[in-house]
């Protein structure tokens, strides 16, 4: 399956809580919504969202205004969108009429698909744009802390409660197709006290008694948009031309100034290897639940995670890479998920190798995957996205060494000239590895394609031998 990941915190060591941190997610949209935009002719290239919370009834009313773009020549008569199961839509308008629309809910995959009908004169062009007014409620934060193990929340849908909302992108709190993607403006009116978070650039906040709305607005297309809703206080300050905020609760507020200061570390560290940083915000925001979840432009920390002693120095690191390691730079999910090799070299193994435990660093992901996939033939163009110990250790363990083995053959100089080359030509499109075995020939003039053949394409590791 395909679909927008979200990134969870890798962190070490790996015991207890860490442990559970170094589980990926994989946030993904159906089968169903996935064949949505080959079987329309069209694609969302923008979302004007409109929302209102309301915490007490755990819902959200609004209206989404989606730009359609025509990807064939003959597009059919019909868009077909897909919200949440349950959801309740009002009305349909195309160009600013009324439109004949029609919902059926897909069982299996608890969605509700919604067809609008397209008069032939919006047919004709080759962008119109779509208005649907929806409304839909979501289960409670008990049924998402039921989902606990091992104190980590594993949720891909929406919840609510007197505590605030987490509606990720997969709950689809808007309408959707899968395979877009879109830029977005969002506009979120919360009850008084609380404030909401997402993707992009904050361009007018919430008054104090929560009456004027919010406004987000992303400057690049995403492949998802993730709405947080809390009773947070708000630090904000501009490091480097970047908005860097913390969102805590008034238990955590002292923990700010930690959060912003190493936030503005690792911005200066990522600018200077890779490149300047692809977003106007970082914010780190606590959760009620205990997650760990990098999103495009902020990180979703559980209240549990935010106050363990080190996450400020390992996995915040960690999440401040992903924003140019799968959150500018997506991945091409037809050849493997590159992004958590890629942001554990250059996030955890780069913060031990400047301590001086690389060794040992090396030698504890070399025993992980050992025991866990020490007979796996799953290869790196093979490994997607997994909760699955043995998979994961293929992913992040064994891509860790892969590019060790890369440094070691191309020299330093070349490894991070090939790095800035690869996120330069490839911000904000797709990448595969096959993308990175060219950045790194370019960069060392050498043909790495016996490297990639053996280390990417080829399942399972080296085996010693006294023969």
């Amino acid at each position: 399956m395909v679909g927008k990941t979200v990134n969870f915190l890798l962190s070490y060591p790996l015991t207890g809580i860490a442990f559970a941190l170094a589980f990926a997610l994989s946030i993904v949209l159906t089968d169903a919504a996935r064949s949505s935009a080959g079987e329309s002719g069209y694609s969302i290239s923008s979302h004007e969202i409109e929302v209102r919370v309301d915490i007490k009834k755990r819902s959200i009313e609004g209206a989404d205004t989606l730009t359609l773009v025509k990807t064939e020549k003959d597009a059919g008569p019909e868009v077909p969108l897909y919200l949440r199961a349950g959801s309740d839509v009002g009305r349909a308008e195309v160009e600013g009429a009324e439109a004949r629309f029609s919902t059926a809910r897909v069982v299996e995959e608890n969605l509700l698909r919604v067809v609008v009908e397209v008069p032939e004169g919006s047919r004709s062009k080759e962008e119109f744009r779509i208005r649907l007014s929806y409304k839909m409620t979501f289960p409670a934060v008990e049924t998402a802390r039921e989902k606990i193990k091992r104190g980590i929340s594993f949720v891909d849908d929406g919840v609510m409660g007197a505590e605030g909302a987490f509606l990720p992108a997969s709950s689809r709190w808007y309408p959707q197709m899968e395979g877009d993607f879109s830029s977005f403006r969002l506009t979120v009116k919360t009850p008084p006290s609380y404030q909401s978070v997402s993707e992009g650039e904050r361009i007018r906040g919430a008054s104090i008694d929560g009456r004027a709305p919010e406004v987000w607005r992303t400057e690049h297309p995403l492949d998802g948009l993730d709405l947080v809703v809390g009773r947070y206080f708000v630090e904000k300050e501009t490091h480097a031309g970047v908005e860097i905020y913390t969102y805590f609760y008034k238990k955590d507020r002292p923990l700010s100034r930690l959060y912003l200061d190493k936030s503005k570390e690792y911005l200066d560290l990522y600018s200077g290897l890779i490149g300047p940083y692809p977003f106007k915000k970082f914010a780190v925001v606590e959760n009620f639940l205990p997650t760990g979840y990098g999103m495009p432009s902020f990180t979703l920390l559980g209240s549990s995670v935010l106050r363990l002693p080190f996450i400020p120095d390992t996995s915040l690191g960690h999440e401040m890479a992903h924003n140019w390691w799968g959150n500018s730079v997506f991945r091409d999910e037809s050849s493997g998920n590159w992004t958590e090799a890629i942001t554990t070299y250059t996030a955890d193994y780069l913060y031990s190798k400047r301590q001086g435990k690389d060794r040992e660093f090396r030698l504890q992901k070399l025993r992980g995957y050992k025991s866990y996939a020490g007979t796996s033939t799953l290869s790196l163009d093979e490994f997607n996205d997994s909760i699955d110990p043995s998979d994961r250790s293929v992913g992040y363990n064994k891509g860790l060494y892969v590019f060790k083995m890369l440094e070691d053959s191309v020299g330093e100089e070349a490894f991070w000239s090939a790095l800035k080359e690869f996120y330069s030509k490839n911000a904000f499109r797709k990448a595969s590895w096959k993308d990175l075995r060219e950045a790194f020939e370019k960069a060392s003039g050498k043909d790495l394609k016996w490297f990639f053949d053996e280390w990417v394409e080829r399942g399972g590791g080296p085996r010693v031998s006294t023969a």
